[in-house]
C-alpha cells in the first residue's frame, strides 16, 4: 500500500537519476546494511524505514528529513540538471566547494 513517504522515496530516487543498486551502495557507505529489496519494500510501502536510514536517505536525496516523514503535502523544489550538477560538484570537489564558499561569504559581507 502506497503512503506518501513511499511515494517521496520512489520519486527523489527517480529525480536524482539513481539506481537501486546506487542507493543501496550509498547506505553501505554510511554503514547501513540494506538489500534492494528493502529499498523496493519502502518504495511499495510494504515497509517504513528506522528514523536513522530516514536521517541517510534524506541526505542521499538532497532533501529535509521533514519533507520525507511529512503528513501534509508540502511543496519540494525539483532541481534542473544546471543545479544538480552544482551540487555534485560541491559534494565532490574541493576546490569548486571552497571557491563557492568564498563567493558566499563575499556576497554576505556586501549585503549587510
Amino acid at each position: 500500500m502506497e503512503t506518501k513517504l513511499s511515494i517521496r522515496l520512489k520519486t527523489l530516487r527517480k529525480i536524482t537519476h539513481l539506481s537501486t543498486d546506487e542507493v543501496i551502495e550509498r547506505l553501505k557507505n554510511n554503514n547501513l546494511d540494506y538489500s534492494s529489496q528493502s529499498l523496493y519494500k519502502w518504495e511499495q510501502g510494504n515497509a517504513v524505514p528506522s528514523v536513522k536510514t530516514l536521517y541517510v536517505l534524506a541526505k542521499i536525496y538532497q532533501c529535509n528529513i521533514s519533507y520525507l516523514i511529512a503528513e501534509n503535502d508540502v511543496e519540494f523544489k525539483k532541481v534542473n540538471s544546471y543545479e544538480m550538477t552544482i551540487l555534485r560538484l560541491y559534494r565532490s570537489d574541493f576546490l569548486f566547494r571552497s571557491t563557492i564558499s568564498q563567493l558566499i561569504r563575499f556576497i554576505d559581507k556586501t549585503k549587510g
